[in-house]
C-alpha cells in the first residue's frame, strides 16, 4: 500500500515542476494567455492554483528534507511525509483542472500568403 505513492510521487512531482516552470515561461513570452470567458473568475483562480501548487511542492520538499536529514525520530517524520505524499496527486490534479480552464494557448498568426 505504501509502495504505490512512492512510485507515483516522483512522476507527479516532475509533472508539477514542469507545469509550474512552463506556465511562467509561456506567460512571460506571450504564448499563453488567460481565457476570455469569465476572466474575472479564472485569473484569481489560476493565481491561487499556481500559488497553492508551488507552496505545496515546497512544503513537500521541506518535509522530505526534514525526514531525511533533520529528524531525530524518523517514524513520525516519515508518517507526516506520507500524508503529504498521498495528498500531492490530488493537489496537482486540482491545479491542472484550473489551469486547463483558465489558460488558452496563443494561436500563431499565419504569415503572408506566398
Amino acid at each position: 500500500m505504501f509502495l504505490l505513492p512512492v512510485l507515483i510521487l516522483p512522476f507527479v512531482l516532475a509533472l508539477a515542476l514542469r507545469r509550474l516552470i512552463g506556465i511562467a515561461w509561456q506567460l512571460a513570452h506571450g504564448r499563453l494567455r488567460f481565457a476570455s470567458s469569465r476572466r474575472a473568475l479564472w485569473v484569481p483562480a489560476a493565481a491561487l492554483a499556481y500559488a497553492g501548487l508551488l507552496g505545496y511542492s515546497l512544503a513537500l520538499f521541506a518535509a522530505l528534507g526534514h525526514a531525511l536529514f533533520l529528524a531525530t525520530d524518523r517514524l513520525p517524520a516519515c508518517l507526516a511525509l506520507a500524508g503529504y505524499a498521498l495528498a500531492y496527486p490530488l493537489v496537482y490534479f486540482a491545479a491542472a483542472w484550473v489551469f486547463y480552464y483558465a489558460f488558452q494557448r496563443e494561436t500563431p498568426h499565419p504569415g503572408p500568403p506566398t
